[in-house]
């Protein structure tokens, strides 16, 4: 099945398979993706391009621009982006600076090419006892763009409590 982006608006479509985040696992229709119309999507939202499923019956191809949505008891928990990287960032921070505030943390991550240059892109958490915010500017550098500093793919989850703990899960380290 291929989805096609919505004429106008946004859509969800429900994940046809199990799929694992962390160390929770959710089942078809406990998450989906959320997809925006092609000439309504907020700028700084990174394009997807994904199959989805083993077999070709229920696999899912979805193109479009959009995000992950997880989904507990027909509640949302948690929404995943990702972001257009270093382009993005200022304008990623004036928008949830704008809703949530300051961020709790923040800090600078130095990216560095193969001529010397660098540059710093952001990590930012905004927290309160039932809502969390991650953002980071950039997470991974796009393998094309390794001379230059410009580019790469960013990431934002927002949601509850429980959103967090499923995106974030606490490594134990082993008992001895």
């Amino acid at each position: 099945m291929k989805l096609t982006p919505p004429a106008t608006g946004l859509c969800v479509a429900p994940g046809p398979t199990s799929m694992a985040v962390g160390n929770t696992e959710f089942g078809p229709g406990e998450y989906g993706y959320l997809v925006f119309a092609t000439d309504e999507y907020p700028a700084w939202i990174a394009p997807i391009g994904m199959s989805i499923g083993a077999g070709a019956g229920d696999a899912l191809s979805l193109e479009g621009v959009g995000g992950l949505v997880l989904l507990r008891d027909g509640r949302v928990i948690a929404l995943r982006f990702n972001t257009t990287g270093f382009e993005a960032q200022s304008r990623v921070m004036e928008l949830l600076t704008r809703k949530f505030g300051s961020p709790t943390s923040q800090k600078a991550v130095s990216w560095h090419n193969d001529l010397g240059g660098s540059r710093e892109s952001i990590t930012a958490q905004w927290r309160t006892r039932d809502f969390f915010a991650d953002y980071s500017s950039v997470v991974q550098q796009q393998a094309t763009r390794v001379q230059g500093l410009s580019g790469g793919i960013g990431s934002l989850s927002i949601g509850n409590d429980l959103g967090q703990r499923v995106l974030q899960p606490v490594n134990k380290e082993a008992e001895f």
